[in-house]
């Protein structure tokens, strides 16, 4: 749970070239992380592969509002809008959406950060979609 603890406070302090950088937790133990202790106060959002993206676009988008942290389990994949948007916040900490006939960017407020977090065999599935998956990330932890 140390090692989990200064990860969390790494994402909190750690600002890299005037950017925040996303979190990686591969779970390679299957065990649920209670990320509501972990973190109070986060927001969940469970992530099936193109099935509730819209969803997870705007639990972003709220967590955005709200200068909460989000964390992403993904569960199945990552569609390629997600993971455009994830490449997005990483390198600009900029997301954006569509809203009626206009696009919105918005800036990733200093309070909130993003986690995500996948068992190990779902990541590397990932991974050989988007080789450069992993690369987006500041922190990487395995648990």
């Amino acid at each position: 749970m140390q090692k989990l603890e200064k990860f969390i406070k790494s994402l909190e302090l750690v600002k890299t070239e005037g950017k925040y950088d996303l979190g990686l937790v591969i779970n390679k133990s299957g065990r649920d992380l209670v990320w509501e202790k972990i973190i109070p106060n986060s927001v969940k959002a469970e992530v099936f592969y193109e099935e509730n993206e819209a969803e997870t676009l705007k639990a972003v988008q709220n967590v955005f509002k709200s200068g909460r942290w989000l964390i992403l389990e993904l569960k199945d994949g990552l569609s390629a809008e997600l993971y455009a948007q994830l490449r997005s916040l990483s390198s600009r900490n900029r997301f954006q959406y569509i809203e009626g006939n206009e696009i919105k960017d918005i800036k990733m407020p200093d309070k909130t950060r993003i986690v995500v977090e996948g068992l190990e065999e779902v990541l590397d599935k990932i991974n050989e979609v988007y080789p450069e998956f992993k690369n987006i990330f500041g922190p990487i932890i395995e648990i």
